[in-house]
């Protein structure tokens, strides 16, 4: 018996036994579409009987050979008959069939013996732990202590068996999601005007419009800090070694210890994180858009511009002018994070000393305190590389509680940005902006996080594309209609850390040096008395260790 040999184009070859063994025809080439019906090389039309051999017919096939006579093969008009193919064909699958039933029962019987090794395994420690209780009676039987999730992000961090569970499920759908971050990111929900009306007095959650809020309902997919087991460690015991709390309370003793450990780039447990995050947050949910700040005769308060991650910068602050404390009050205005690679540093402390001093740290809302910007300079991705995936998310809900200016003595309005795109906005109009959103492109919200000043006078559109640029006579106006003396914002650079505009009426304050180590200029930082007249300090930047960027590959600066 001959063979002649066909072939698909995609498939390996095949052998399709010829009805004679002096058949003579050259090798056909057929396309074995007929097992895949609607190929457009060959198309298999119907099965017919002839010399009581099943065939099939097949079509359009290119150059077909010339039938010898002797082979008894004949050539209808409608195509060539191919005798015993079918046949062939079904004995070959069955055969490969019968190989695949082999393999998937090696494969079964693998995964039994894997199993009941793993019993085995279970038993022997459960022996182990009933000898040792039946030993000591006083050992009481304590709950397992789930393991480690990603040890490299999750430094020294042991949780609860529940918990982890959850995040598990979760991490696998991780790296998808951030994948499809950037498609997503023109399908942010923005409150118009009128929604926001709609949903005054609605719960806040409701106003936090994010892809991934579904991944975020702490309530129901985390139990809380409380739930964070720390597994301490000493010179012999590995575990977690940084500083602690005593009690539920965040005190200026644990501030003070972990910044140092945050100076020698270590990181504190989990738990402290979240718990530094979730009271700062019930905290920050109690204040105001606009926050009024009184300073009393003899005393000062301190106004600090973007920090940018920069916390080494930060730490020298705190040097030259004082830890925040009762008698020694902060205002940070904004952009605490992204380009430098410690925001997550820089934040926590922010926020420790939220929690130790409530009335004397504001915190206020810049432009980076947000998801958008979060994502592409940076400090989402060091989040997730320093604590996990779920705080990361946890920041971005409690930036938007943060509010968006601070009045000081009635006097000194202080905001991120700065004015905006119509006249006759007053500060009741601030303190009514809904804020706990992602900020949106227009409005009074986005202007306030996003406009600059400019020395021509009245409006301009801003080079960066949202909000206003805003001339003097636009100052003026604002400061007299709304009883104020004195514009303090930041948002900008400026080679000494600080520059007054606008006849004396506006200061801009910069608070990081060398910004993104490339510009060389100073920072500043603004102390006022009860009269209201700012007195400015300059720095210059201080080494800080080598550390990676998070920020997304497409930015330089």
């Amino acid at each position: 018996m001959a063979y002649q040999t066909t072939y698909n184009g995609w498939c390996d070859y095949d052998k399709v036994e010829l009805a004679d063994e002096e058949d003579a025809t050259p090798p056909v080439k057929v396309h074995q579409s007929w097992r895949n019906k609607g190929s457009a090389r060959a198309a298999v039309n119907n099965k017919v009987e002839t010399d009581d051999q099943e065939c099939i017919r097949v079509d359009a096939i290119s150059s077909p050979p010339t039938p010898s006579p002797q082979s008894g093969r004949r050539k209808t008009s409608e195509g060539l008959i191919i005798p015993a193919l079918l046949r062939n064909q079904q004995q070959r699958h069955k055969r490969f069939d019968d190989d695949d039933d082999k393999q998937e029962d090696e494969e079964v019987a693998e995964d039994k013996d894997e199993e009941e090794e793993e019993e085995e395994e279970d038993e022997e420690v459960e022996s182990m732990e009933e000898e040792v209780v039946a030993a000591d009676p006083e050992v009481k039987e304590e709950a397992p202590v789930a393991s480690t999730l990603d040890a490299p992000v999750w430094n020294f961090i042991q949780r609860s068996t529940e918990v982890d569970d959850i995040w598990a499920e979760t991490r696998t759908d991780e790296v998808a999601g951030i994948k499809s971050m950037w498609e997503d990111i023109e399908d942010y929900d923005m409150l118009g005007d009128n929604e926001e009306e709609e949903l005054l007095g609605r719960d806040d959650d409701v106003l936090c419009y994010n892809l991934m809020d579904a991944l975020e309902d702490e309530d129901v997919e985390f139990g809380g800090w409380r739930t964070l087991k720390v597994e301490l460690g000493t010179e012999w015991v590995e575990g977690y070694t940084g500083p602690c709390l005593k009690g539920n309370a965040v005190t200026r003793e644990f501030v003070l210890e972990m910044v140092e450990h945050f100076r020698g780039q270590n990181t504190i447990h989990g738990r402290y994180a979240w718990q530094i995050v979730d009271t700062a947050m019930e905290l920050l949910q109690e204040e105001k858009t606009l926050v009024d700040l009184k300073v009393l005769e003899g005393r000062n308060i301190t106004v600090c511009g973007d920090v940018h991650g920069q916390f080494y910068d930060l730490l020298n602050i705190f040097k030259i002018n004082g830890w925040p404390s009762e008698t020694n009050p902060y205002v940070f205005n904004g952009d605490f994070v992204d380009r430098g690679s410690f925001s997550v540093e820089v934040v926590l402390t922010l926020l420790a000393f939220k929690c130790a001093f409530p009335q004397s740290m504001t915190l206020i809302r810049g432009n980076h305190e947000s998801q958008v910007m979060n994502m592409m300079y940076g400090f989402h991705s060091e989040a997730i590389a320093k604590y996990g995936m779920h705080l990361a998310h946890r920041f971005r809900r409690l930036f938007c509680h943060l509010p968006l200016a601070a009045c000081l003595n009635h006097k000194v309005l202080v905001m991120h940005g700065g004015l905006f795109s119509r006249d006759g906005v007053t500060l009741n109009d601030l303190r009514a902006v809904q804020r706990v959103r992602e900020p949106p492109d227009e409005g009074i919200m986005a202007e306030l996080l996003w406009s600059d000043p400019m020395a021509a006078m009245g409006r301009q559109p801003n080079i960066r594309g949202i909000g206003v640029s805003f001339g003097p006579d636009v100052t003026q106006n604002f400061l007299q209609q709304n009883g104020l003396s004195l514009l303090v914002r930041s948002h900008e650079v400026k080679e000494e850390g600080y520059e007054v505009m606008h006849g004396g009426k506006l200061v801009t304050i910069f608070s990081a040096p060398n910004y993104c180590d490339r510009m060389d200029n100073k920072g500043a930082l603004i102390r006022f008395g009860a009269d209201m007249v700012p007195n400015f300090t300059s720095f210059e930047a201080v080494p800080h260790p080598n550390a990676p960027s998070y920020a997304h590959p497409a930015i330089f600066y």
